[in-house]
């Protein structure tokens, strides 16, 4: 079995993380994966020789190129007929469009993983028939707002992530909280450092950030403003942050978002690290108040000081909190379980041998 992995672009998120492993996974199981995608300039995945490199945005990566569009499904098109392509699996609505282009009269089966909640572009006429949902809620929010969707063919296949060696010791060893994700408006993530603002001075605390994005400097220039000039950390991007994240009391999830089923909060509780999140009807799936982590009230700081500092009282209750994250996660969340599924769908659109 031949498989391209369509994303529109793979520099930064949790569907990084996921494309990556699901390739790699699927290798081992004798499929032949490949990942298509617009990569920055210096990023480590140029030098992967099943990435193909797409030229879909400008050089700063900021804006789509309909000229690279168009060289992109060329590109595409020739790759699937010379490599005998037999499931092409796109990741995002843009690569659902790519695909069936690219696709076209092809006998090529086409697979789309819905990683976002969303109601915008309920209207696109080229989802493919095989739809693929992480979650139950997914499922039930892409089938509700894509109206023109047949609406029998949607399986979900929850995502899979690896387990940390071991079960890390819980000790505060560099940050006590850290903020993984992209430094985008949509993700807050500046409401962290305005909770430290109601923090009485006494209370020592560090949040460590790991990620890129647009709000870069400007999220440096606020915590110089801090009063608390020791308290932030920022590490830029990561390709596999936890690879090097110490021992955090917690994940911080400030986003308000229609963040549907975030792979940042799943890769923290695979290394037994609690979230706290936004009280949001999506991410209640994952953080369950006293046993996975905190809710605390969307875009509210004053709220979000107030689980930090829970968590700073309580860390023998942060720590059984954690440990059972990561139950969580092996029970639900497993590669094995995410490689068996996806591979169920693929052999169910090939015909029989």
């Amino acid at each position: 079995m031949r498989v391209l992995h369509l994303i529109n672009r793979l520099d930064a998120g949790g569907v990084l993380r996921h494309v990556i492993d699901l390739a790699e996974g699927l290798a081992q199981q004798d499929v032949t994966s490949w990942i298509a995608t617009w990569v920055p300039d210096g990023h480590t995945l140029r030098a992967r020789d099943d990435v193909l490199v797409l030229p879909l945005y400008s050089q700063d990566g900021r804006r789509k190129s309909p000229y690279g569009a168009v060289r992109t499904i060329t590109a595409l098109r020739r790759f699937l007929i010379t490599e005998r392509i037999d499931i092409l699996h796109m990741h995002s609505r843009f690569a659902t469009m790519l695909g069936a282009a690219a696709a076209r009269d092809e006998n090529i089966r086409r697979v789309y993983t819905v990683h976002n909640d969303f109601a915008d572009l309920s209207f696109l006429p080229w989802y493919p028939d095989t739809v693929i949902a992480p979650s139950e809620s997914i499922r039930s929010s892409f089938l509700r707002n894509a109206r023109l969707y047949r609406k029998g063919n949607v399986r979900v296949v929850p995502y899979g992530v690896p387990l940390a060696e071991g079960q890390r010791p819980h000790a505060i060893t560099d940050t006590e909280f850290v903020f993984v994700g992209r430094m985008e408006p949509q993700k807050l993530p500046g409401l962290p450092l305005d909770a430290l603002t109601y923090f009485p001075d006494t209370v020592r605390c560090s949040i460590g950030y790991y990620g890129g994005g647009t709000l870069q400097d400007e999220l440096r220039a606020k915590a110089d403003l801090l009063s608390r000039p020791d308290a932030t950390r920022f590490h830029g991007y990561v390709d596999n942050p936890w690879t090097e994240i110490g021992n955090p009391m917690a994940l911080l999830f400030p986003s308000d978002a229609l963040d549907a089923l975030p792979y940042a909060i799943l890769e923290a509780f695979a290394a037994a690290v609690p979230v706290i999140a936004s009280d949001l009807p999506q991410l209640r799936e994952l953080v369950r108040p006293g046993e996975t982590g905190l809710l605390f009230t969307p875009g509210d700081a004053h709220s979000l000081a107030d689980r930090m500092l829970y968590a700073l009282e309580h860390p023998d209750t942060m720590r059984t909190m954690g440990a059972q994250a990561r139950v969580f996660v092996r029970e639900h969340f497993s590669m094995q379980a995410m490689l068996h599924g996806t591979l169920e769908v693929y052999e169910r659109l090939l015909p029989s041998p």
